[in-house]
C-alpha cells in the first residue's frame, strides 16, 4: 500500500511540472541512469552544489529538496549521491511552479541583466 501512495504522489508531481521542466527532469534521470548519481567530486563535470537547510537562502520561497521532483525520501535524492535533507537544495532542482513563491520582480531583474 505504501508503494501505491508514493507512486501516486510522484505521478501528481510529474503532472505539475511545466513541459520544459518535465523534459529537463526526464533528461536528468537518463543521465543518472547512464552515469550514476551525481556529486561534486565524481569527475563527470556536473556541479551539484548541494547545501543543507542552514545554508539554503531560498528555503522561504519553497526552493528546497522536499518540493523537488527528484526528492525520494528525507535523506535520498534520485539524482544526487549525497545524503540530503528536506530543507536543503542543489542547483539541479526541478520544482513545480505552484510550490515556489515567485517575486514579481524576478522577470524584470533578468531583463535588466541582458
Amino acid at each position: 500500500m505504501k508503494d501505491y501512495w508514493l507512486a501516486e504522489l510522484l505521478k501528481d508531481m510529474e503532472m505539475r511540472l511545466a513541459p520544459a521542466e518535465q523534459e529537463y527532469a526526464d533528461a536528468m534521470l537518463k543521465i543518472v541512469e547512464r552515469h550514476g548519481k551525481l556529486s561534486d567530486v565524481d569527475g563527470n563535470g556536473i556541479w551539484v552544489g548541494y547545501v543543507g537547510p542552514d545554508e539554503n537562502d531560498t528555503i522561504d520561497i519553497g526552493v528546497k529538496c522536499s518540493n523537488c521532483y527528484f526528492h525520494a525520501s528525507n535523506s535520498v535524492c534520485k539524482i544526487v549521491a549525497a545524503r540530503i535533507m528536506p530543507g536543503g537544495r542543489c542547483r539541479l532542482a526541478a520544482i513545480p511552479d505552484d510550490l515556489v513563491k515567485k517575486d514579481n520582480n524576478d522577470d524584470q531583474d533578468e531583463e535588466d541583466d541582458a
